[in-house]
């Protein structure tokens, strides 16, 4: 098929000024790449025995066998042997439909294009079966405008951390059926007859949700003459527009699909922008790297947080001033997508409301203990308050907790409050599921919080079903 935007973002990046209208969101060249002035994400998982794999088969289908070694035993020469469809990879149409194009026979320009990120992560939180819907899509172009012409549309449902949680990541249930979310057949359908799309990837096991009755979807797109992205790695560092992907698959004659390379590029923006989410890209890897410079950055002197949960939204004013070090910290957790789907996992009626530990034990292995300098109290611990947990001097970490009633007598002890929650407090704080006390971990003094850091959501979400979620957490 002809696309409009590759010839212009081919010209682009030769450096040559064309007349193409529309022309993209931003100019991407490889100049720019160079100069840093674009960054560039990788949103493939590693492939490996430790990696899920589709139900049924007892053992890893990986296999990767050394030939030859060096002296400390790392490989020099392996060979190994893989499923089609493992691991990050990519569904040639032929995966879905007789006589159609194999992984082979994809067109070099199909494999690059402008991405479209379909956020349904709040819809997922609050049902592991959801579908993207024509009206999810409706929704992105009513934010940013028709969907671009050779457009890879992907769901972000925050699936993604996952991965490394064995089990949780088909989600099998006792019945054999699995739930995880994809798209929806009748979104299928609009992508393909109403836009002109590349192809569609998801952060989860298959374009089709897990309990879905045959794979109507993949009929539906492969049959099309489109290909499928399935098993991405984490997608929250990405803008819902303005990205571009380039697709590198592995190209096996008369292959029905293979283990791909997704790149994502996307132009910097100007941080003076206010409509820019502050969070910088690639900010999830830094999660793993918290000696990073990018963790030094100072806080503005007030900023307004706001927490999407399953209960609504609520807003938290940080005043710096009141406790600059415990400001700092929380900035840059949340810059960086720290506070994304945890749980509300101590919540005790007419004392406090807790979370902070991750949700993934790779994450929490880094941060757990990782403490900060103490401030001292300049404000009091009043209702609506929030203020690090911690065990003893030093010891404030990731943990914070709003305080439900009056907790001035927490000040004596050492709490420093940071902010206070300016909306949301009665309508969405209070409601948060309260039912399990001080049962689901506890805190950081008296708990038992070494499950939730070991096994993190997996854990929490079988044991205590009813916790509410904290989906998202965003600077305005």
């Amino acid at each position: 098929m002809s696309r409009l935007f590759k010839r212009c973002l081919l010209f682009a990046c030769a450096g040559v000024h064309v007349g193409c209208a529309p022309p993209p969101p931003e100019a991407v060249s490889l100049a720019s790449l160079f100069a840093d002035e674009i960054s560039v994400v990788d949103l493939t998982h590693a492939v490996s025995a430790n990696a899920p794999y589709w139900p049924g088969s007892p053992t890893s289908p990986f296999e990767h066998d050394t030939l030859s070694a060096h002296a400390d035993g790392a490989p020099s020469m392996a060979a190994y042997a893989v499923p089609e469809h493992f691991g990050t990879h990519f569904d040639a149409p032929v995966h879905g439909g007789m006589g159609l194009p194999s992984i082979d026979r994809i067109p070099t320009a199909e494999l690059f294009g402008p991405a479209v990120i379909i956020d349904v992560r709040r819809q997922v939180a609050l049902d592991e079966d959801y579908e993207v819907r024509v009206e999810d899509i409706r929704g992105w172009e009513a934010s940013h405008g028709p969907i671009p012409s050779g457009a890879i549309v992907l769901m972000r449902s925050g699936w993604a951390p996952r991965w490394s949680q064995g089990s949780a990541y088909y989600n099998r249930a006792a019945d054999g059926s699995l739930h995880f979310p994809g798209f929806g057949a009748d979104a299928a359908r609009w992508l393909v007859q109403e836009r002109d799309i590349a192809g569609i990837g998801v952060d989860t096991g298959s374009v089709d949700r897990g309990n879905a009755r045959g794979f109507p979807v993949h009929g539906i797109v492969n049959g099309s003459g489109r290909y499928h992205l399935e098993n991405l790695a984490d997608l929250s560092s990405l803008p819902e527009a303005g990205a571009y992907l380039i697709v590198a698959p592995i190209k096996i004659e008369g292959g029905s699909g293979g283990q791909v390379r997704v790149f994502a590029v996307i132009p910097d923006r100007d941080s003076s922008d206010p409509s820019d989410e502050v969070r910088p890209v690639s900010s999830r890897q830094l999660l793993s790297v918290p000696e990073h410079p990018d963790w030094s950055e100072s806080a503005p002197d007030t900023f307004l947080a706001t927490f999407e949960t399953t209960r609504g939204d609520f807003t938290v004013e940080v005043v710096r001033a009141w406790a600059p070090i415990g400001a700092d910290r929380f900035y840059n957790l949340i810059r960086h997508g720290y506070y994304d789907d945890l749980r509300f996992h101590r919540v005790v009626p007419d004392f406090i409301t807790q979370w902070g530990v991750s949700g993934d034990p790779d994450i929490s292995a880094v941060w757990y203990d990782r403490g900060m300098p103490d401030d001292p109290v300049v404000e009091s611990n009043v209702r609506g308050t929030i203020a690090f947990a911690f065990t003893e001097p030093g010891t404030r970490s990731t943990q914070v907790f709003v305080s439900m009633v009056d907790n001035s007598r927490l000040d004596e002890q050492g709490f420093p409050p940071f902010g206070r929650v300016i909306e949301g407090m009665e309508r969405v704080v209070d409601s948060i599921y309260s039912g399990y006390g001080e049962n689901s971990g506890g805190g950081v003094r008296r708990g038992d919080q070494s499950r939730i850091v070991s096994e993190g959501n997996v854990y929490l979400d079988s044991a205590f079903p009813s916790l509410d979620r904290l989906i998202r957490t965003t600077i305005r």
